[in-house]
């Protein structure tokens, strides 16, 4: 299938819980580091009926655009996450921090801002979203180390958009 077939528009999101989380990337990122990007995706379905699968999707011409780096060919693999065990796993990237600096203090500030930033975009949609963990280099836009190449993609279906948070250490 041809992700051509796929419309993508970008969306601004501006939520509370959100500019908390955006925030601490400021601190600890340079600008180059982290890429925070929320999309539409208009037609979820092909003239064919058939869905975009996560490797077209991130091979597209409109997350290149999105990266500013071509996408490697090979797609690493990933968990797929549900529900509640996204704001876990946020909460766990956040708490970990970069290679040189930490977001958090404590798990519970972590927890907190993680579950007040999901919440505050998603509503009352958390428990039906889903979301794919990558904890290794897709695009060329990632230093490649593996040691701080971090995606989390966000698939809300009821709203159809997706929030795409690709986290990078360069230090």
């Amino acid at each position: 299938m041809n992700s051509a077939n796929f419309k993508f528009i970008s969306k601004i999101i501006e939520k509370p819980g959100l500019s908390k989380i955006t925030e601490k990337l400021n601190d600890c990122f340079g600008a180059e580091e982290y890429i925070s990007h929320f999309f539409k995706q208009e037609n979820l379905r092909d003239i064919n009926g058939n869905a975009i699968s996560i490797d077209e999707l991130l091979k597209s011409e409109y997350i290149e655009s999105v990266t500013h780096q071509p996408t490697n060919s090979e797609i690493p693999k990933y968990r797929k996450l549900e529900g509640f065990e996204i704001q876990g796993c946020l909460a766990n990237i956040m708490f970990r921090g970069s290679c040189h600096h930490e977001f958090f203090s404590n798990q519970t500030e972590a927890i907190n801002v993680a579950s007040s930033c999901i919440s505050s975009i998603y509503q009352e949609r958390a428990p039906y979203l889903s979301a794919y963990l990558f904890e290794s280099s897709w695009s060329s836009w990632f230093i490649g180390e593996d040691i701080m190449d971090i995606t989390l993609l966000v698939f809300c279906p009821g709203r159809q958009f997706w929030w795409l948070l690709c986290l990078t250490d360069t230090d």
